[in-house]
């Protein structure tokens, strides 16, 4: 914990609260601090709220008391609108504490849905989670581990950030918080850059010209961004789409891109549900959305999943910007953010293919459809980056009105 907060700025709540555990070999069955620290502190002077379990005590087991304590701090995290921060290691619920352990887990679950698009969540898996212990971490945004901390179990498609060790975790956190606002109600932080706006790459478009030969997006797209800086998510999971984190001009962004390195760029079940919920995170809290489409097209099967990403992209109101860098062919079309799905500028390169079917795409080109609207800039590729950033931040003044509704009904 206080390797990833700022030095000296915890300030633990509740240190006094203690459990009873009847024959758990301790005096008087206490529980010290109930297997729990909770409290407050800062990450590069910005205020959250932070939890940890200790698997020192019961095996990192909740109970009432447990429960209590986190509960308060989620709440404190929702009224103060910080992000809030759970160290996860733990047993499950306390056998000692039995239908009381359960409902305080429940407690914890009910607290995190009402944070959720308020403050960020973020997790740290510091050891294995078993039981009900599991479910914890899956309810918030983003979920950290270092390598070997869960023991032989996969990481699996749940853990956004697999760090090479502990050290690496905390500056994965540290990292993720600085793009994020620390609630809903306010903008990213802006983070001036010496990266010029205006800066061309030569290299682009000799990518440009290298047509149907696979190329590694991650690269493609680092060279658009501020110092080349691409941060990551879920790499481990559906790389035929990469999702992370950057800035442009010192702005803020979320970066969705096909990649042709991987199923040639096409769109499977997985790539759909991990595009849709980075939408929907990027959504929540206010950062704008940077889509590179290179792709043929959606893969047969999984169209309630598919669906789910043309909800995610139609339902944002983010400030959008698309670049079409090569192929846009058929069901692409509409699953990468399309000006008819809100996209609020489309950029293509000369050489781009939009169409329905490829033959018609490498035919048609991004004129045909700048002439129909579809394309509001044909720009050179040595000439993206200036163009993206003057393109977003005429885009960060948008103003959105919806319709009065509860909620949508996203196709889960």
């Amino acid at each position: 914990m206080h390797a990833l907060l700022d030095p000296g700025s915890f300030v633990e709540l509740d240190r006094s609260a203690a459990g009873r555990a009847p024959g758990a070999g301790r005096e008087n069955g206490a529980v010290p601090a109930d297997g729990v620290v909770v409290g407050t502190g800062t990450v590069d002077g910005r205020d959250v709220a932070i939890f940890a379990l200790d698997p020192a005590v019961l095996g990192g087991s909740l109970g009432a008391v447990t429960a209590a304590k986190i509960v308060k701090v989620q709440e404190l995290a929702l009224r103060s609108r910080m992000p809030i921060i759970g160290l996860h290691e733990s047993s499950g619920a306390r056998i000692q504490d039995g239908m009381a352990a359960l409902a305080g887990y429940a407690e914890v679950f009910s607290r995190s849905v009402r944070c959720s698009g308020v403050i960020p969540q973020l997790s740290v898996l510091c050891g294995p989670c078993t039981g009900e212990a599991r479910y914890a971490p899956a309810l918030t945004d983003l979920v950290f581990a270092a390598a070997g901390a869960l023991g032989p179990a996969e990481p699996g498609p749940d853990v956004h950030f697999l760090a090479e060790d502990e050290a690496g975790c905390w500056r994965a956190v540290r990292r993720m918080l600085s793009h994020l606002p620390g609630h809903a109600g306010e903008a990213p932080p802006f983070v001036p850059t010496t990266d010029p706006a205006e800066r061309a790459d030569v290299e682009l478009q000799a990518v440009a010209l290298q047509g149907r030969e696979p190329y590694d997006a991650r690269d493609q797209v680092a060279r658009l961004l501020d110092d080349r800086q691409l941060v990551e998510v879920q790499p481990h999971f559906a790389p035929n789409v990469v999702t992370g984190m950057a800035r442009l001009g010192g702005h803020s962004v979320g970066i969705l891109a096909n990649q042709p390195a991987v199923l040639a760029g096409a769109i499977d079940a997985d790539a759909a549900l991990k595009a849709a919920r980075f939408v929907r995170f990027c959504d929540a809290f206010n950062v704008p959305l940077v889509t590179v489409v290179d792709s043929p097209g959606l893969l047969p099967g999984g169209v309630r999943d598919a669906a789910k990403l043309l909800y995610a992209y139609a339902e944002a109101t983010v400030p959008k910007v698309t670049l079409v860098t090569a192929r846009d062919h058929g069901s692409a079309y509409f699953a990468m953010s399309p000006r008819q799905m809100g996209a609020d500028l489309v950029l293509a390169w000369p050489a781009a293919e939009i169409g329905a079917t490829e033959p018609e795409a490498a035919s048609a080109g991004p004129y045909a459809a700048a002439e129909r609207g579809y394309v509001d800039l044909v720009v050179e590729p040595r000439e993206t980056r200036p163009a993206l950033i003057r393109g977003l931040e005429l885009c960060l003044r948008k103003t959105v009105d919806r319709p009065a509704r509860k909620h949508g009904n996203i196709p889960l």
